[in-house]
């Protein structure tokens, strides 16, 4: 599939924007009519490798977990706590390439607060396992 977007206007050097117009391509930006600005730099915006974090750390209110995921695969990832107890399972499903975010609250499948304390983001998918080590404060 190709998105496209197209822009009738000219970009000027203080960066307003009148009378030319371009092309947006999922992988590229295409310019149809000339302009003195224009570049083809290809733009890739899928991952190209697998890659994670927790944010912030250590929490309160809530973490972020993200990641990048460069093939479709089933993605699984497990809140656990140091005796290695599953707490909460954030996501279980296939997800296609791309950058997810996930926030988990400090709260147990039941939605109980849990103790401030470690504890270990787990993201299983197809080709591997990442750790991501997470500290709640609260």
């Amino acid at each position: 599939n190709v998105h496209q977007i197209k822009f009738d206007g000219q970009f000027n050097g203080d960066g307003s924007a009148q009378a030319v117009g371009f092309d947006i391509y999922l992988d590229n930006i295409y310019f149809w009519k000339d302009m003195t600005t224009a570049s083809n730099e290809v733009v890739d915006l899928l991952p190209t490798e697998f890659s994670s974090k927790a944010y912030p750390n250590p929490f309160n209110p809530y973490v972020n977990i993200s990641y990048a995921l460069p093939t479709t695969e089933n993605v699984k990832i497990d809140i656990v706590n140091l005796l290695g107890q599953n707490v909460k399972t954030l996501v279980n499903t296939m997800q296609t390439p791309g950058s997810y975010t996930y926030r988990w609250n400090g709260k147990d499948e039941n939605g109980i607060d849990l103790n401030s304390g470690m504890y270990f983001a787990i993201i299983n998918r197809e080709s591997g396992r990442n750790i991501l080590k997470i500290t709640y404060l609260k």
